[in-house]
């Protein structure tokens, strides 16, 4: 059994089918008149539930930054949604910012 569902990449719909522990990546970014920028998605699916893991990472004048967030979304869900667009659930997520924790912050 697959998972199948909408995102939006640049503001248009994708739809991704994902076969179970087959992930999907997705990444965009590079450099900037500042330093540099990337953002990076992982799709996986464990037969139970879809997982989305997004990352964040830059660095310009402020220093570095990055972030990350995961969520996931039962397949029985996904599967009874009409919209077919993933109902996430927050698992987990978290920041830095290495000049403010250089600074003590």
């Amino acid at each position: 059994m697959n998972a199948r569902f909408k995102v939006y990449v640049h503001g248009s719909p994708v739809m991704i089918t994902l076969q179970p522990h087959k992930p999907i990546a997705h990444m965009e970014g590079g450099p900037t008149d500042e330093g540099y920028e990337w953002h990076r998605t992982v799709y996986e699916f464990d037969g139970d539930y879809v997982t989305a893991t997004h990352q964040y990472e830059s660095q310009c004048c402020d220093g570095r930054f990055s972030s990350n967030n995961e969520m996931r979304c039962p397949v029985g869900l996904l599967k009874a949604s009409k919209r077919r667009s993933p109902m996430w659930e927050g698992v987990r997520s978290g920041q830095r910012d290495y000049n403010a924790e250089a600074a003590g912050y």
